[in-house]
C-alpha cells in the first residue's frame, strides 16, 4: 500500500522518487525552454529584428533550386492519424500526472486512505492505530 518516502526510513524509494523528479521537472523545462526560444525565433524573423534570414543554398552552385519544388505545393506536416495520437498522448500524460499528484501528498498522520470520509468506524481505527500500515 502507501509508505512514507523518507530518506533515513526508506532510501531506495526515496532516491527513486528525487531521482522522477528531477528527470520530469528537467524534461518540462527543458521543453518550455525550446519553445521559448523557438517562439522568439520565429518573433524576430516575423518583426525583422537582427540580421536577415541567410540564403541556405548557393545559388551559383544549385542554379535550378527554384525549380525543384513547385511554388504551389505544399506539404503536409502531420495527418489526421498522428495529430490525434499526439493528442491522445498528451492527454494520456495530463491524466497521469493529474492523478499520480495526490498519492505524492499524504496526512500528518503518514496515511493518504485515513483522509477519506469514510463512514467505517474500523477503518479509521485501524488507520489511527498504525498509520504506516495503511
Amino acid at each position: 500500500m502507501h509508505s512514507l518516502v523518507d530518506r533515513e526510513s526508506n532510501f531506495v524509494p526515496w532516491l527513486v522518487r528525487l531521482v522522477y523528479t528531477v528527470l520530469v521537472v528537467g524534461l518540462i523545462g527543458a521543453f518550455i525552454l525550446f519553445v521559448v526560444i523557438d517562439l522568439l525565433g520565429r518573433l524576430r524573423i516575423r518583426m525583422g529584428w537582427g540580421p536577415p534570414e541567410t540564403e541556405h543554398v548557393d545559388r551559383i552552385e544549385w542554379r535550378d533550386e527554384d525549380l525543384l519544388v513547385s511554388p504551389s505545393e505544399t506539404f503536409e506536416r502531420m495527418g489526421y492519424q498522428a495529430r490525434l495520437q499526439h493528442g491522445v498522448l498528451v492527454l494520456s500524460f495530463l491524466l497521469l500526472v493529474a492523478t499520480a499528484c495526490p498519492c505524492s501528498s499524504t496526512t500528518a498522520s503518514g496515511c493518504t486512505r485515513c483522509s477519506t470520509s469514510r463512514a467505517d468506524s474500523a477503518f479509521a481505527a485501524s488507520c489511527t492505530a498504525s498509520p504506516r500500515s495503511c
